[in-house]
C-alpha cells in the first residue's frame, strides 16, 4: 500500500509529464507534403531520467490538412537484424506517402512500417507516435 505523500508524488510527476509530453518527443510537421522538423522545438530530452530537465518549447502554427507528428527516439532508432536503424528519412517518406490518410491511420501505418523493418529483432526502445491533423 502506498502512502499519501507518495501518491501525490506520483500524481504530480504523472501531470509534470502530462503537461510537457509534447515538448520532450521529437517532431516533423507535415504541409502539403513537405515534411520538415520545427526549429523552434529543439531535439526533446529523455523523459523520467534527468530531474529538472531543461524543457524547450516553442509554438508552430499546423495550416488546414497539414500533420503535426510527434515521435519517440524508438522509432527513428528502431534496429533491423542487421543492426541498420529505421531513420529519420525513412520516417517522412512513410509520411509524405500517407499525407492524405487520418492521423489515427498514419500513426498505424507507421507503426506497422517500424515492426516490419525490425522483423525479428528484440525491439529495444519505446515506440511512441502522436499525429495531429489541422482540419
Amino acid at each position: 500500500m502506498l502512502d499519501s505523500e507518495t501518491i501525490a508524488q506520483h500524481n504530480s510527476l504523472l501531470e509534470t509529464y502530462r503537461r510537457t509530453l509534447a515538448h520532450l518527443l521529437q517532431q516533423a510537421a507535415q504541409y502539403g507534403g513537405e515534411v520538415f522538423a520545427p526549429s523552434s522545438m529543439g531535439q526533446g530530452q529523455p523523459l523520467g531520467i534527468l530531474p529538472n530537465p531543461d524543457l524547450n518549447q516553442g509554438t508552430i502554427t499546423i495550416p488546414h490538412g497539414g500533420t503535426l507528428l510527434l515521435y519517440t527516439d524508438g522509432v527513428t532508432e528502431a534496429l533491423d537484424m542487421h543492426g541498420s536503424f529505421f531513420e529519420a528519412d525513412r520516417l517522412y517518406k512513410m509520411a509524405r506517402a500517407n499525407r492524405e490518410t487520418s492521423a489515427q491511420e498514419l500513426c498505424e501505418r507507421l507503426l506497422q512500417a517500424v515492426t516490419q523493418y525490425r522483423g525479428a529483432a528484440l525491439q529495444a526502445d519505446d515506440v511512441t507516435l502522436v499525429a495531429v491533423r489541422a482540419q
